[in-house]
């Protein structure tokens, strides 16, 4: 990507967003963007991860959509913790957690970034994906939902910890991407134990979510924290162009260093 859309190295979060993708699967359009002008001081990302997006058409061609083109927009927003005493971003006791206000202006410069991401790419199919650190009712997703974005799954949990469950990572998916689903499952590899015997502390979670398209294979995206770390991946296999997309490009957090924020 440019590196104009990136703030100095010098700037950036300890953990970064990363595409990967398999190009017997997929084939990139034109040049991966940053959303780097809202990473410096006073942007809506100058303490949280830059959030990374590509577009991308089906290698092999074919299907019912053709190569028509999807972009994935990969995201990973302020955590719950290390709360200030005061301002907006206190834990204000709601059950959101700290930094709620930093969240909710995360979630809108992606949101109101996406029309240049879908005016380049000739396509409104999009699919919104990451580590929100927001449960699904929380003011930062409905950000999403208002502006017509839906989770891939719903009602379901792919977090567990401390004998609760909820989901923190989501894939939303833009209204012409969601008319060519015909299902969704979400599932943990970590068990639901009891608060007492839960076993998230030593055995971090990891969350798996699936959804189908028409004629297509599952499609599963997957999350997991290792050592304190998170990274994320979306993955499966087939040959229409958002099925392709979304079966083979990797979103990752990666760890290149420094604590966890």
């Amino acid at each position: 990507m440019p590196d104009s859309e990136l703030q100095p190295v010098a700037d950036q979060d300890f953990i970064s967003n990363a595409i990967i993708y398999q190009p017997k699967q997929v084939t990139q359009v034109g040049q991966a963007q940053a959303l780097g002008s809202e990473a410096v001081a006073g942007g809506a990302f100058e303490n949280a991860r830059t959030p990374l997006a590509a577009t991308f058409t089906s290698t092999k061609g074919g299907g019912k959509h053709g190569a028509a083109p999807t972009t994935v927009v990969v995201n990973h927003f302020k955590s719950k913790g290390s709360a200030p005493r005061t301002g907006p971003n206190r834990d204000s006791g709601d059950g959101q957690g700290a930094w709620n206000a930093a969240r909710v202006a995360q979630a809108s410069a992606v949101v109101d970034w996406i029309p240049e991401l879908t005016k380049a790419a000739g396509s409104e199919d999009v699919a919104v994906l990451g580590d929100f650190n927001s449960y699904a009712q929380e003011d930062p997703m409905q950000e999403f939902y208002g502006a017509g974005y839906t989770q891939a799954t719903e009602d379901d949990y792919t977090y567990v910890f401390g004998g609760q469950v909820g989901s923190l990572d989501h894939l939303l998916v833009s209204p012409s991407l969601k008319k060519r689903m015909t299902g969704a499952d979400a599932g943990t590899s970590t068990p639901a134990s009891p608060r007492c015997c839960s076993t998230a502390s030593t055995a971090p979670p990891r969350s798996t979510i699936t959804w189908r398209t028409r004629s297509l294979p599952p499609i599963t995206t997957r999350t997991s924290r290792v050592s304190g770390r998170a990274k994320s991946s979306l993955h499966s296999t087939a040959d229409d162009a958002a099925a392709a997309l979304l079966a083979s490009v990797a979103a990752a957090l990666l760890n290149v260093g420094g604590p966890v924020r």
